[in-house]
């Protein structure tokens, strides 16, 4: 669900889901991004308030 073509992503299902995906990513993978892990696919968009937050801190 995360790399298809979805046209609405203005709900609040969707934000949860993103943000409940990149919890559970970050747990397993806590040097993430600039840690060893597999390479990113692309069409896996960083959205989400989690993960944008995620990315600042490690700034």
């Amino acid at each position: 669900w995360l790399v298809n073509d979805i046209q609405t992503t203005s709900i609040p299902q969707w934000e949860w889901g993103h943000n409940t995906f990149w919890l559970a990513y970050v747990a397993t993978h806590l040097t993430f991004p600039n840690g060893s892990c597999s390479p990113w696919n692309l069409r896996i968009l960083l959205e989400g308030k989690f993960i944008k937050e995620w990315l600042n801190d490690g700034k």
